[in-house]
C-alpha cells in the first residue's frame, strides 16, 4: 500500500527526502509519480493538460500476449480509406523519420516480454492499492478468416472461438477468434482518475494546465518554469507523451517521437450488455470493450496527421460501419462522446526510456505509441528503479541512447 511509514523509506539527501519533478501527467507520468513515491521521493507532476485526454480516448486493451502488429508505413502513405494513414505535410517534416519506419523494427517479442511484466505489475497494483478501474479478464482477438484465428489460438496457446461462440459474446460476421484469458481491459477514463486520486492522497502535487519549459545549464536541469513559477528538483522526468521531443530540444537530445492520432468513439447503451468480452478487431485494426451497462468503447486508427484534433467524418463513419456490420446490438447504442488521442510514437516503435544522454538528473519515458497503457507500470517502474540506482533486467530495448 502507498501512504504510512514505509512509502518513505527511500533515498535521502542532506537530511531530506529527494525530489523529483515529472513533466506529463497521463498514465505512463503517474506511475513514474506512483513508483517513485514507494520508493520514498517527494514528487511534483507537471502538465500541459486538465484532463489527461490522451489516456482517456485510449482503447484501455491491456494485451501483452497479443501486441499490435508494427505498422506497415509503406502501405500507410497509400491507404487514405483504411485505419493507416501518413499527411503529405508529415511527410515532408519526416523524412528520416518514415523510411527508417518503413524498414521495420522486428521488436514484438521485446515488448511482448515487457508487456508480461507490466501485466504483473498491475494485478499487484489494483490488488494493492483496491483501485476499481472496471478490470475485465480476458480479452478475445477476432478474424474473418477461421484459419488465421485458428493459428492466433495455436500460436499463443489459447483457446480458439468459433463464428456462434464469438456471436454469444456479440460479436457477428466472424469467422473465429482467440481468446487471451490472461489478458485484461480497464476503463481509461475511471483508471486515470482513481490514479490520479491516490497520488494526491500520497502527497504527490499536480501542477494542471500549465506548459512546462527547461531550465538547463551545464548538462543539468536546474528547475522547470511554469506560468505559476519554478519548481526545482533532485531529478526530472520528462514523460510528456507525443510532445516529448518538444520538450527535449533544450537538452539537445531528440528522442524521434512524433504524434499519431487515435480516435475513440463512447457510446450510450441504455443498459443493455452488448459486448460481454473486450475485443481486437484485427481485420481493422478496432477495439471494442463495454466497461459498464451504460457504455460501450470503439477506438481505431493509426494517423500520422501531426496534431491536428479535428474529427474526419470518414474516419468516424467508417468506425461506426463496422460496429454497424459486426456488433449485434448496434442498434441499441447512441453515440455520446468522440475524441483524439496522440499516440507518441518512435520510427521503431519502441518505447524510449531511461536515463537521457549527456543529462545525469534527467530520464525520459515516453514512446510506447499504441502500448502506452499496457506498459505504463513497467515503464514507471524502469524509471523509478533507475533513479534510484537500481538496474533492472530486459530494458535495453527502450533505450535513449540508441537515438
Amino acid at each position: 500500500m502507498l501512504g504510512g511509514r514505509h512509502a518513505y523509506k527511500g533515498t535521502w539527501a542532506y537530511g531530506q527526502t529527494m525530489r523529483v519533478v515529472i513533466v506529463g501527467g497521463g498514465i505512463n507520468g503517474m506511475f513514474s509519480a506512483y513508483f517513485l513515491r514507494k520508493d520514498g521521493y517527494e514528487v511534483e507532476v507537471i502538465d500541459r493538460s486538465h484532463s489527461g485526454k490522451t489516456s482517456v480516448f485510449n482503447a484501455g486493451l491491456l494485451t501483452p500476449a497479443l501486441p499490435p502488429a508494427e505498422v506497415n508505413i509503406s502501405r500507410a502513405f497509400f491507404d487514405r480509406e483504411g485505419p493507416l494513414h501518413v499527411s503529405p505535410s508529415v511527410m515532408m517534416r519526416n523524412p528520416a523519420w518514415l523510411l527508417s519506419a518503413a524498414r521495420g523494427g522486428g521488436h514484438e517479442g521485446d515488448m511482448a516480454e515487457l508487456g508480461e511484466r507490466s501485466l504483473k505489475l498491475y494485478r499487484k497494483f489494483f490488488k494493492e492499492e483496491s483501485v476499481e478501474a472496471d478490470v475485465a479478464d480476458g480479452v478475445v482477438a477476432v478474424y474473418k478468416d477461421e484459419g488465421k484465428a485458428r493459428d492466433a489460438a495455436a500460436a499463443h496457446g489459447c483457446k480458439f472461438l468459433s463464428g456462434p461462440d464469438l456471436r454469444e459474446m456479440g460479436y457477428a460476421g466472424f469467422g473465429g477468434g482467440a481468446l487471451f484469458r490472461k489478458n485484461m481491459a480497464v476503463n481509461p477514463p475511471k483508471l486515470f482518475d482513481a490514479l490520479r486520486k491516490k497520488l494526491s492522497e500520497t502527497g504527490v502535487r499536480f501542477v494542471t494546465g500549465e506548459e512546462a519549459d527547461l531550465e538547463v545549464e551545464r548538462g543539468r536541469v536546474g528547475a522547470v518554469s511554469t506560468r505559476s513559477g519554478r519548481h526545482a528538483g533532485d531529478y526530472y522526468v520528462i514523460a510528456g507523451g507525443s510532445w516529448t521531443t518538444s520538450l527535449c530540444r533544450k537538452l539537445r537530445y531528440n528522442p524521434r517521437i512524433i504524434p499519431a492520432r487515435g480516435l475513440a468513439l463512447l457510446f450510450r447503451a441504455g443498459g443493455s450488455k452488448v459486448v460481454s468480452t473486450p475485443a481486437l478487431l484485427e481485420d481493422y485494426g478496432a477495439a471494442v470493450s463495454q466497461h459498464d451497462p451504460d457504455t460501450v468503447r470503439a477506438t481505431g486508427f493509426f494517423e500520422l496527421a501531426g496534431f491536428d484534433e479535428g474529427i474526419d467524418g470518414g474516419k468516424r463513419d467508417w468506425l461506426r460501419n463496422i460496429l454497424a456490420h459486426h456488433i449485434e446490438g448496434s442498434g441499441n447504442l447512441e453515440l455520446a462522446e468522440e475524441g483524439v488521442g496522440f499516440r507518441p510514437c518512435t520510427p521503431d516503435q519502441r518505447p524510449v526510456v531511461g536515463g537521457v544522454p549527456g543529462h545525469p538528473n534527467v530520464f525520459v519515458n515516453s514512446g510506447q505509441c499504441r502500448l502506452g497503457m499496457t506498459l505504463a507500470p513497467v515503464s514507471g517502474h524502469t524509471v523509478a528503479s533507475l533513479i534510484a540506482g537500481r538496474k533492472p533486467d530486459g530494458v535495453e530495448c527502450m533505450d535513449p541512447a540508441r537515438f
